[in-house]
């Protein structure tokens, strides 16, 4: 700690809190008119160290969040991740808390904030990435209580139509129809691994021929072509979970092992464009939607495909357990929740044939 006189004849009272994270020093100073004052204001700052009770305040979260969070978890996820909380902080957190000291934050202000949002998807995603700003804060001394943690009131849910984000399919006799109308080569190779496989969008176009094993008929998982910084990358899967071995059922075997016998044991991406180099994501996202526009068929989307591939599985009376296993998930739930889409009227004609 220090006093030094500012040559607008003030006080200023400097007090070093420690490191950030990114190893710069990090210092927070109050201004005094008087000496006598400074003085005073330095004695209690030095007994608050000494007792260990000093409070970083005087930050804003906004201010908190550039200069002391990004800085830290940038190091630590990923650039899709990444980019998501920053789009949370950027459209709903910063606008409500922003200008909020980050130690008057309650959790009216976080209540608030849920309130704003328009979906329960959004506001649930606001209140993780809130919740995860004010942890950081309170492992750094900022807070001493996180106000995002506990039950919270969210937004109802909004009643949709059932295919108002697209088409899935529920069996697998869909998925081949589907596959036939498909006679586009490469967007073919697209749709026959993302509704045969299950695969996220970065897994379809991450595998390479080396991952098939056509003797055991089963594909290997252990890589995902994600958007970094510098573009696409080949990277580990999402989780520990999602390197994994899925069989190859009749008509992909068939399909893969006459395509690898037509290109004369080819290796590198099975998913390659027009220059025979493995194709982005984004661009086969693009490509597939315009063809089923052009031609008429069905809008299934590469989400929706690992949907369809979920529920036709269920539908062909294969285990929950075992269907979380192929799609990688750590936890059976994300896949009842989330990825297992029955169609009321597949339901009717289940209770027809009671």
């Amino acid at each position: 700690m220090s006093i030094s006189k500012t040559t607008y004849k003030t006080w200023r009272v400097r007090v070093d809190i420690g490191n950030k994270t990114d190893g710069s020093r990090a210092v927070v100073s109050k201004t005094f008119k008087t000496k006598r004052e400074a003085i005073a204001y330095e004695a209690l700052m030095r007994e608050k160290a000494r007792t260990d009770a000093i409070v970083r305040d005087k930050i804003r979260l906004e201010d908190y969040v550039h200069e002391w969070y990004l800085p830290d978890v940038e190091k630590r996820v990923r650039f899709s991740t990444l980019r998501e909380y920053k789009s949370d902080l950027r459209l709903r957190i910063l606008p409500m808390l922003g200008n909020k000291y980050i130690n008057a934050i309650t959790r009216e202000d976080v209540q608030r904030m849920i309130d704003g949002c328009k979906t329960p998807k959004f506001a649930r995603r606001a209140r993780d990435v809130s919740r995860q700003v004010l942890n950081h804060a309170k492992e750094h001394a900022f807070v001493k209580d996180n106000p995002a943690e506990g039950a919270f009131k969210f937004p109802a849910p909004s009643i949709y139509p059932e295919e108002h984000n697209g088409v899935w399919l529920t069996s697998f006799d869909e998925i081949d129809a589907f596959l036939d109308g498909m006679q586009d080569a490469r967007l073919h190779m697209i749709a026959l691994l993302g509704l045969c496989l299950g695969l996220r969008k970065g897994e379809i176009f991450g595998l390479d021929w080396s991952d098939v094993d056509f003797e055991k008929r089963l594909v290997h998982v252990q890589r995902t072509y994600v958007l970094e910084k510098r573009g696409y990358t080949l990277m580990p899967p999402k989780t520990h979970e999602s390197n994994r071995y899925i069989p190859m059922r009749k008509r992909l075997y068939d399909e893969l092992y006459a395509r690898f016998t037509a290109l004369n044991s080819p290796c590198g991406a099975i998913v390659v464009n027009y220059k025979n180099e493995r194709m982005s994501p984004r661009h086969g996202a693009l490509r597939l939607a315009k063809y089923e526009r052009d031609h008429g068929l069905e809008d299934v989307s590469l989400l929706n495909m690992r949907h369809s591939f979920a529920t036709s599985c269920l539908n062909a009376g294969i285990d929950v357990t075992k269907v979380s296993k192929l799609l990688g998930h750590s936890n059976i739930t994300t896949t009842v929740k989330r990825y297992v889409r029955f169609k009321a009227s597949d339901m009717v004609d289940d209770f027809n044939e009671l």
